[in-house]
């Protein structure tokens, strides 16, 4: 049996987390700390604070880092000796180029530190794979935005490590860099700021991979809802509605469309978060993406369209 704790417990952690821990028959004892102290603990979870956490000899199986971006880091140092399983909520930070440093690379050998990024989890995902296996690809785009939320969301601080690229483009991102070999030559982006030019609220991408594919992608924050991964495959298209983020138990399904007629393939109902969990906590799979070189990799890329802005 299984003892987690979350470190950080917003609206994220308590809708999408610790639903899918409960799920999990071999996880028995969730625990939770966060700067609030208005948290009461129930039968769902038991609520300790830092200090009696870290001057105590309890030891977890994992520890799920949720807080805000800019305190991952801090998080992840206090409570190392605390497990050596650490899921990290994306972006793993936003120092990006802290991930290339010897500490940080320490963190990733010695205590199993990994980044969440949940969709590479879900069935969807496997057939999506299948198609860039076959070779036959000729184009992908994917989206993924999101309309304005709350003014005081850390999203719209930079100060808490809020960013578009770092928050959504991470998704689509992650995706061309996990599948295809980029031609850097033929990249054409753009990064947008906030009026105050704190942060970036949003962004495209459209370039060539050696296998010959054309890509385009675009992420942000103040747009009409946008998820989905298209992939056009001698003159079929194939459809992936709700691709990187699903509400508990969405029913996916993707759609062949080809000469005019439609068909849709439903693969069935998941929670991938607890399909992400039960992976890298009970099965403790090793997935590409969570490589310490194609992390170092997908952040030195963030970087790069960051620091060039418009190229």
């Amino acid at each position: 049996m299984k003892k987690v704790l979350i470190v950080g417990f917003g609206n994220h952690a308590q809708r999408r987390i610790l639903p899918a821990l409960k799920s999990i028959n071999q996880i028995n004892e969730i625990v939770v700390t966060s700067r609030s102290n208005k948290i009461n603990h129930n039968d769902e979870f038991l609520y300790l604070n830092k200090d009696d956490i870290l001057n105590s000899d309890i030891f977890f199986d994992a520890i799920i880092i949720s807080s805000y971006p800019n305190a991952h880091l801090d998080n992840l140092r206090e409570f190392k000796n605390k497990s050596n399983s650490f899921l990290i909520e994306k972006p793993v930070t936003n120092n990006l180029e802290y991930l290339e440093s010897p500490d940080y690379l320490s963190f990733h050998q010695n205590y199993g530190a990994r980044e969440c990024l949940m969709y590479f989890h879900h069935p969807i995902y496997r057939k999506l794979q299948e198609l860039v296996n076959s070779n036959k690809i000729d184009a992908i785009s994917a989206s993924f935005q999101i309309p304005h939320i709350e003014n005081n969301n850390f999203r719209y601080s930079k100060a808490l490590g809020g960013s578009a690229i770092l928050d959504q483009g991470v998704y689509p991102i992650s995706l061309i860099l996990e599948n295809f070999k980029i031609i850097e030559d033929s990249i054409k982006n753009s990064i947008e700021m906030q009026d105050n030019q704190s942060i970036d609220s949003s962004g495209y991408l459209s370039c060539k991979s050696e296998e010959g594919v054309e890509i385009n992608i675009n992420w942000g924050i103040g747009f009409e809802y946008s998820n989905y991964v298209e992939v056009t495959s001698k003159n079929i298209i194939y459809s992936f509605p709700m691709f990187f983020s699903k509400p508990e138990n969405f029913l996916s399904e993707y759609k062949i469309i080809s000469q005019g007629k439609e068909e849709t393939v439903v693969l069935g109902s998941f929670d991938q978060f607890k399909i992400m969990y039960e992976d890298m906590i009970i099965n403790q799979k090793e997935y590409s993406y969570n490589s310490y070189d194609n992390l170092c990799k997908r952040y030195r890329f963030i970087g790069k369209l960051l620091n060039d802005k418009i190229s």
